[in-house]
């Protein structure tokens, strides 16, 4: 699994799904617990359809933001901190053996959705830009 393949054990992180049709994911912390989440919403479950490269793009990303200490830092939302999550969760996902370009076709999905009027990823690097360093990640 992903989790499996990032620096977490079960028993510090887990993934939720929270039901709405807002299409989103994050990665917070428990105050009550200390455990570390991931958060899912069915809305972003059902946008992604059966592209499971997708989701685990997704959450890969979020776990990574995790990993690299961003919440502790206050730098989740920012752009480099955001551009960086991205990188290490297609590493993530192509470890726990699922399609690491699923990145590269979530961000063609946000670049569909932001012409229709559906902006996802307002805090995140522009989707011109990582559309190309996916682009360049799936041409390891």
């Amino acid at each position: 699994t992903i989790l499996a393949e990032s620096r977490f054990k079960p028993n510090q992180m887990y993934i939720a799904v929270y039901k709405t049709d807002v299409v989103n994911a994050y990665a917070t912390a428990n105050i009550d617990d200390g455990m570390l989440k991931v958060i899912v919403t069915t809305g972003l479950i059902e946008i992604t359809g059966n592209d499971t490269g997708q989701l685990a793009a997704v959450i890969a990303h979020e776990i990574a933001h995790h990993s690299l200490l961003h919440l502790n830092y206050r730098l989740t939302g920012q752009p480099t901190a955001e551009a960086h999550a991205d990188v290490l969760g297609y590493e993530l996902a192509t470890k726990a053996g699922y399609d690491g370009c699923g990145g590269y076709r979530f961000a063609l999905l946000n670049m569909v959705q932001n012409m229709s009027g559906n902006f996802l990823g307002s805090s995140h690097p522009n989707v011109f830009v990582r559309l190309e360093y996916f682009r360049v990640l799936c041409l390891k």
